[in-house]
């Protein structure tokens, strides 16, 4: 079940999902995603999948599609990044 909690920044402000959720023993488990802003409001209110490890139900995820890939994106815009610096590196080298 979804809520919502207000979140200022340099940037303005935006409100960021509260969800709560209940794992396989009982226990009600709240937590907020890792990302937020624009695009990644969700209504007060509304049921989320998630997913979660059964040992460790605070390590929880969103299971939807715009929560999932962006983190992926971050880290494939990252990866690339370094990609270029060890060829820049590797190509200055060999020239010089």
């Amino acid at each position: 079940m979804v809520d919502q909690t207000r979140e200022s920044h340099d940037s303005g402000t935006y409100w960021k999902p509260v969800i709560s959720f209940t794992d396989q023993h009982g226990n009600t488990v709240t937590f907020q995603p890792g990302v937020g802003g624009t695009g990644y409001e969700l209504p007060t209110g509304r049921e989320v999948p998630v997913v979660y490890l059964a040992d460790d139900p605070e390590k929880v995820k969103v299971d939807m599609r715009r929560f999932t890939t962006s983190q992926a994106l971050y880290l494939l815009f990252f990866g690339l990044i370094l990609l270029s610096v060890a060829v820049a590196i590797l190509t200055s080298s060999w020239l010089g």
